[in-house]
């Protein structure tokens, strides 16, 4: 089963959030024309959130964040969310798009 969402994001603290549970793969992509940094997050309870890593697609290194627009992968079993959460926007809006597979 595949699950979806896409929203924007705006001004600061603003997320997009994608509910994993029983997932084991998510893929995130941001769009748009803006100056700011993401954060990539997950929670295994709904409350508490923490860095999660997600791998550049086609290939790069690991990170917990972004400055630019891309494709991003995560392993989120165990994991009840996925958010991508803006931490500093300078200007512009973020288009985020995240799609769990199980």
């Amino acid at each position: 089963m595949t699950i979806f969402t896409k929203s924007t994001i705006g001004t600061s603290g603003d997320s997009v959030t994608l509910t994993v549970e029983g997932h084991n793969a998510a893929f995130a992509q941001m769009t748009g024309t803006w100056n700011g940094s993401l954060a990539f997050e997950g929670t295994v309870n709904g409350d508490d959130w923490f860095a999660v890593v997600g791998t550049p697609v086609p290939n790069g290194s690991t990170t917990s964040s972004s400055l630019i627009n891309g494709q991003w992968t995560f392993v989120v079993s165990g994991l009840l969310g996925l958010r991508v959460r803006n931490v500093v926007l300078n200007s512009g809006i973020v288009l985020v798009s995240i799609r769990a597979v199980v």
